[in-house]
């Protein structure tokens, strides 16, 4: 997805998982009838919960218009 938005920078696999793994509780993937539809990764510092750093956000181009990447958030 991240490759597809053409606009993000691509990082590998790898480094996808470890977001995923490491700042779980501040990223999301969402799913339209169980297919991936959009993502956000985020970083939430130590010690300032109320602080999001909001790393990449995509939408696959077939779920935009529907507000998915504000429901993310």
């Amino acid at each position: 997805m991240a490759r597809d938005s053409k606009v993000l920078d691509l990082n590998s696999s790898y480094s996808y998982l470890l977001w995923c793994r490491d700042f779980a509780a501040a990223s999301i993937m969402a799913t339209v009838d169980g297919e991936p539809a959009g993502f956000i990764t985020g970083y939430m510092r130590p010690g300032e919960p109320g602080t999001l750093m909001v790393w990449q956000v995509a939408v696959d181009e077939a779920f935009r218009g529907r507000k998915l990447a504000a429901s993310m958030l």
